[in-house]
């Protein structure tokens, strides 16, 4: 057995019986991320999942940075149709909780137009203010377990509710959404 690990977190290679050359790839003891493919495909399969996973985070934190989120749109479907369509998303914005639109899937969703702003001032002074974080019901049990699973990578790994990846966005949570977002991200559903 060994293991790599990458931006998108750790992969293991077992073999699937000894002295065979085909071999299973699992992310953080938890995703299957290939299933009897042969030894020689292992470092191009991890390289390319990992390069995935890390287009799949710049297009959520560049959404995240203009106050949208992205989050999986099945909780009104019947279950049989929920699994079937586990990968469709949608763009919310989180200030009025306004849908935007939907897309099949993660990879769909476009980067976000750059922004330019031009501010003139008569003088130079800029003052800072500092804003207190929101909190939500979350609770601190709640905010560690979504905090430690984030920094495993549990995110990066699909789920049926894609929750704030921030620790600011995960304080403002509610306890539902938290319960929710938790059993996304161990995959126990």
């Amino acid at each position: 057995m060994t293991s790599i690990t990458t931006t998108a977190g750790t992969y293991t290679i077992t073999h699937r019986a000894e002295n065979s050359a085909l071999i299973d790839i699992i992310l953080n003891s938890r995703t299957t991320i290939a299933s009897g493919i042969p030894a020689a495909d292992a470092d191009e399969k991890i390289a390319r999942h990992t390069e995935l996973v890390a287009s799949r985070k710049a297009v959520r934190e560049a959404w995240e940075a203009r106050g949208i989120i992205i989050v999986r749109d099945a909780s009104d479907m019947p279950r049989a149709a929920r699994m079937r369509h586990m990968n469709r998303v949608a763009l919310y914005r989180t200030a009025d909780e306004q849908l935007l639109d939907h897309y099949a899937s993660i990879d769909e969703v476009p980067m976000p137009e750059p922004t330019t702003e031009t501010v003139e001032t008569a003088d130079a002074t800029v003052e800072t203010v500092e804003v207190e974080a929101v909190r939500g019901t979350i609770t601190d049990t709640q905010i560690a377990t979504i905090l430690d699973l984030i920094a495993d990578g549990a995110h990066e790994e699909g789920g049926f509710y894609a929750g704030p990846t921030t620790e600011a966005g995960v304080r403002a949570m509610s306890r539902d959404d938290a319960a929710t977002y938790i059993t996304s991200l161990t995959g126990r559903y």
